[in-house]
């Protein structure tokens, strides 16, 4: 039973959001600005894999270097 109303609040959590930011609701203006802040969000998160990744590679490169 505790499993289930854990499921039911997270599919509240869920659905609500997405109900008010659709058009036509008293909240669509924030639904705009939500999907704003999250494509700014992916852009940033792209640029620190990508630095991650790079510090990754040359730490391999270093290690590899090292062995030989």
């Amino acid at each position: 039973m505790k499993d289930m109303i854990k499921i039911l609040i997270g599919l509240l959590m869920l659905v609500i959001p997405l109900y008010l930011i659709f058009p036509g609701s008293c909240m669509y203006s924030w639904g705009v600005a939500a999907l704003n802040l999250l494509k700014g969000g992916i852009v940033i998160l792209i640029f620190a894999v990508g630095i991650i990744t790079i510090v990754i590679g040359i730490n391999d490169l270093k290690e590899n270097h090292n062995s030989n």
